[in-house]
Parts: C-alpha cells; sequence; structure tokens
C-alpha cells in the first residue's frame, strides 16, 4: 500500500467539508482543527466545525465570511479557495473514506505521541531505567535460561 500525501489531503478535506454535509458530518466528531499542518486550512476549518457544532450543517461561504474578522482569516479562505483550483470535483467515495480512515489514524497517533512528550516534558519525567542484570544471558543454554521480568524503575530528575 502506498503512503499517503498528508499534506495535499488536507486540501481535499477542506474541499469536501465545504461542498458535502454528509462528509463533514462523518467526520466533524474526529478531527481537530490541530490536525491540520497548514495554518490556512487550519483556521478555515476552525470556523467550519464551530458552525456546524452550533447549526448542524455545514457553512455556506457567505456564512463562513460573517466570522472572517481579521485579515489573516480572509486571506486565508481566499487561499485555502485557490488551492482547490487544482483538485478534481468529483472523488471516488470508496478512496475518499478509506484516505480520511489513514489521514484521521495517523494524525491521531502523532499528536497523541506528542500530547505525552509535551507531557513528560512538563513533568520532567527521567528516561527509564533497566537493570539488564536481570535478564538472562544470551548464551545461556535454552534448557538452563530462566526468565525473569525485568525491574524497570523511573528515576527523578
Amino acid at each position: 500500500m502506498q503512503k499517503l500525501d498528508l499534506d495535499y489531503f488536507e486540501i481535499i478535506i477542506a474541499y469536501k467539508s465545504l461542498t458535502d454535509d454528509t462528509y463533514l458530518g462523518s467526520i466533524v466528531d474526529y478531527i481537530k482543527p490541530v490536525f491540520f499542518k497548514n495554518k490556512d486550512i487550519k483556521s478555515l476549518f476552525t470556523i467550519i466545525r464551530d458552525f456546524y457544532e452550533k447549526r448542524g450543517t455545514k457553512p455556506t461561504i457567505t456564512e463562513i465570511k460573517t466570522y472572517l474578522i481579521t485579515d489573516e482569516l480572509k486571506a486565508s479562505l481566499k487561499n485555502v479557495v485557490n488551492m482547490f483550483n487544482g483538485i478534481d470535483k468529483n472523488l471516488n467515495n470508496d478512496e475518499l473514506q478509506a484516505n480520511t480512515e489513514i489521514f484521521l489514524k495517523e494524525k491521531a497517533v502523532y499528536h497523541t505521541m506528542m500530547d505525552v512528550v509535551e507531557l513528560a516534558l512538563i513533568l520532567r519525567v527521567a528516561p527509564l531505567e533497566i537493570n539488564t542484570s536481570e535478564f538472562p544471558s544470551p548464551r545461556s543454554p535454552p534448557e538452563a535460561t530462566v526468565r525473569v521480568p525485568p525491574t524497570i524503575r523511573v528515576s527523578p530528575l
């Protein structure tokens, strides 16, 4: 299986979220704006998601424009809409669904791991110390090998 270009797929998600109410409804509970690397898509998707959660439907472009209160947000909408020029509008739904699942899984795992690392840094968790003397020698004959669980200690910084 080939890898998915997650950066390019962000454009497809943004397009489908603006044009397909069913698609947006199927992803809105699972996708977070932080999943988007592109800052323009992230900003726009935040508005789309907030609107959907409030109204239960996708916003129109006019409705989105009412929430563009800064020049940066206005530029984000323009940039995202310009990205749509390079994509096919008729997408295979099975492929779209499969790719969306890949995107969501990869982004969720990545951001969960980053949250764990950040938490570890905040809490100043030291690396694990593993006492390898409790492991059997790799050269021991198989019949003499006794399986002893390793002792793992977390030491404070």
